[in-house]
């Protein structure tokens, strides 16, 4: 079983950045980050506004989002995400990442200077780790 958690993590910038990182990540992660967050990794595009306020802009983002995974900093699928971020970082794109777990409190957020704040927790969700395979009707 183990401990879990909720991750989510936003990469963002140009096109042409989003191009670089991942070209450069399959260098350099040896293609460990496609190939095992594929399932749980989404690239789209969106307007915001711009730093004035007024004008729009599009941004390009990653976006990696999973629930009740092992996420402990000593697995290797871990250490290579965390490796991508930093990866991000040094290319100069904005990230956000936050992981829930399941102790109340559990919060972890790490985030880029200029981050936009796209991620935020609202509150804790509530699992039952039991099997329910015959219910029985309450009176």
């Amino acid at each position: 079983m183990g401990y879990r958690s909720d991750v989510r993590c936003l990469i963002y910038g140009t096109k042409e950045e989003m191009d670089l990182l991942l070209t450069t990540s399959v260098i350099i992660c040896n293609s460990k980050i496609l190939e095992h967050f594929k399932k749980d990794l989404t690239r789209y595009t969106s307007r915001i506004l711009g730093p004035n306020g007024v004008d729009e802009v599009i941004l390009h983002f990653l976006d990696l989002s999973g629930e009740n995974w092992k996420w402990y900093d000593d697995y290797e699928d871990v250490k290579t995400w965390v490796e991508f971020m930093k990866e991000a970082a040094e290319m100069g794109l904005e990230y956000e990442f936050i992981r829930v777990g399941e102790r109340a409190g559990d919060v972890e957020t790490i985030s880029s200077a200029a981050g936009t704040n796209f991620l935020y927790t609202t509150s804790p969700h509530i699992e039952c780790d039991i099997d329910i395979s015959d219910p029985i009707p309450i009176l």
